[in-house]
């Protein structure tokens, strides 16, 4: 039986200096299985909607993730051995 996983306490910080445009971001987030345990090991791929580029973390032993990025829309998918992928928007 193949499970489904989440991606969960997604947040995207914009890191601005002074009056100057937003520079990066950070994506951060939680990957968990239906009984809200640590999914460890997870791949997240994460691919900007406009330019389709993208990078790849993998979850720490509390399944959570980090990554910085430039200010846009992404489509953030989460797959372990054993479980159905996820995908989500931020």
């Amino acid at each position: 039986m193949r499970f489904s996983i989440t991606i969960v306490a997604i947040s995207l910080v914009l890191i601005v200096a002074g009056n100057a445009a937003a520079q990066s971001g950070r994506l951060q987030g939680r990957v968990v299985d239906p009984m809200d345990a640590a999914v460890a090991g997870a791949l997240v791929e994460i691919r900007a909607n406009v330019s389709g580029l993208g990078q790849e973390v993998r979850t720490d032993a509390e399944g959570a993730f980090a990554s910085t990025l430039a200010p846009g829309d992404y489509r953030v998918r989460a797959t372990a051995e054993g479980f159905e992928p996820t995908d989500g928007l931020v």
